[in-house]
């Protein structure tokens, strides 16, 4: 399911990768740029109906020395949208001046984070459902192209 993550695809059933239960230990994606690289910005999209309440962004050179480049942010600051078919997604979006190099960038739901959901009857989720993260390089529409390793 993991290269779900940067297919392109907001679908809810064809496009979506689930982690397991933050309450059992911190839930990770670690994408590989391939290269060292500078970024603009960064957007991520969630399912609107059910995504932790707050979320950790690293970033690494070299997959060992990480900084942390936006500390539990609360996923409330994002806006919502709607992927092709209507599904209604969560969007958050990290702009950066300094356009930071890296390679490696971890978005990380820590241990014990709430899980939000709008939709109550739907029953107690226990996951993150995302949807796509893309990585722009400065000055650019385009997002790069990355894969997706473990989490």
């Amino acid at each position: 399911f993991l290269p779900r993550a940067t297919d392109g695809d907001l679908g809810y059933l064809s496009g979506m990768c689930m982690s397991h239960s933050p309450y059992v230990s911190d839930q990770m994606i670690d994408l590989d740029l391939g290269k060292i690289t500078n970024a603009s910005r960064i957007d991520i999209y969630f399912w609107a109906l059910a995504y932790p309440e707050t979320m950790t962004l690293m970033t690494s050179p070299d997959d060992r020395d990480w900084s942390i480049r936006k500390g539990n942010f609360n996923t409330s600051e994002s806006v919502t949208v709607n992927s092709p078919s209507g599904d209604p997604l969560k969007k958050i979006s990290f702009a950066w001046s300094d356009y930071p190099a890296f390679r490696n960038l971890l978005v990380m739901m820590p241990n014990g984070t709430r899980i939000m959901s709008v939709r109550p009857r739907i029953g107690p989720f226990q996951g993150f459902y995302l949807a796509d993260m893309k990585v722009y390089p400065p000055r650019s529409r385009e997002a790069m192209r990355i894969r997706v390793r473990g989490g």
